[in-house]
This record gives structure tokens, sequence and C-alpha cells, in this order.
């Protein structure tokens, strides 16, 4: 006798209808535990400092804009550090996203408006210990583990005419062709972005 075919899918065997596989449970890397904080902290102009053994290390996340327009990139020379080449940005306030401190830095510091690449991709540039002068933030511990991470998109070629260069932090704003940058020129985690962002090589 021939068997009939059964009508309707099939049960999976060894298992109920409508269950699903256990599968092994996902793993995750651990966080990383705030950083021995006893290691060397350096300031804008490479200066090292010693952790004085109290104070609290404080966490604070910098991001940057890549912003390009015509073949050419958004760069400031810092005062700090004249004939140096910066992106523009810097530490995310308390409450902002990434983008709208990356908005704010670039505006501060060019006085151009940086719109994020759409489905913009963060990348990770670096972390750091930072040392921040007390005489800038004297309520606030100058010990800082900074993540510093950039943004890519564009921005306005003229600067707004009602922006006001701030004379402690830029000295002065230009379009270079990435072409014409070298190494030494630039600071060495804004290298990393632009290179990240296709704009130089290693």
């Amino acid at each position: 006798m021939v068997p009939r075919p059964r009508s309707g899918p099939r049960r999976p065997c060894g298992k109920r209808a409508g269950t699903r596989s256990r599968q092994p449970p996902r793993r995750f890397s651990p966080l990383k535990p705030l950083p021995d904080p006893t290691g060397p902290y350096r300031d804008h102009g490479g200066q090292t400092f010693e952790y004085d053994g109290s104070s609290a290390v404080v966490w604070r996340v910098s991001v940057y804009a890549v912003a390009r327009s015509n073949g050419r990139v958004l760069m400031m020379e810092p005062e700090f550090a004249p004939g140096r080449w910066d992106l523009p940005g810097g530490g995310v306030h308390p409450g902002e996203t990434l983008i709208e401190g990356a908005r704010r830095e670039c505006w501060e510091e060019t006085g151009r408006h940086f719109t994020p690449a759409a489905g913009a991709v963060v990348h990770f540039l670096a972390e750091e210990r930072f040392y921040l002068d007390p005489a800038l933030e004297p309520d606030a511990s100058p010990f800082r583990h900074s993540l510093l991470l950039a943004l890519e998109g564009g921005a306005d070629w003229d600067a707004d005419p009602s922006w006001l260069r701030p004379p402690a932090e830029t000295r002065r704003v230009a379009w270079l062709d990435p072409r014409t940058l070298r190494r030494a020129d630039v600071f060495a985690h804004h290298w990393t972005a632009l290179r990240l962002a296709g704009l130089v090589g290693d």
C-alpha cells in the first residue's frame, strides 16, 4: 500500500511546533573600567603632566567635522599652535548629540554651518589622557580621559557675516586642498580623520 502524502506544513522532528531552537547566549565585550589614572596627561601643546593622585578623572567626548566642498577640506589654524592645521571641533556639551556638538564647534571656530553627510559614519580617532589648563575651567578637574571622534559632511564656503573670530582659539580658517597637506603640519588625530575619510594617505 502506497502511503498518502501529508497535506500542510511538516512539523520539525524532535521539537514542538511553534517553538524556536535554543541559541547560545550572545557574548558582549565587557565595558572597559576607568583607566589607570597614573599615566601621563598631555595638553594641547604636547606638554606632559603627572596625575596628582587625588583629582577626579573626567570623561570627555570630542567630535570633529571633516567638511568638504569643491575638492577641499575646511581647516583652522589654532591660536595655541601656530603653523598647525586642525579640523574644527571640540568637546561635546552635556545634553548635546554628536551632530549638535560638531555643528556648534564648527560654527564657533570657523563661522561655517556644518551639515553631516546622509547616514554619516562616526570615525573613532583615539582614546587618550588629556590635561586641561585649570585657568580655563577652574571649578573642574584638569585630568580628562578623552574619546576623539569625527563626522564627515559639508559646510558653507564663506563664513557667516555675523561670525566673530574667537581670538583665543582661531588664528585663521581656510579651505585647503588635502593633496597639499603634510602629516607634519596636521594634528596627528586629525590626520587620522582625514585618512579615514579618504582624503590623505597613510
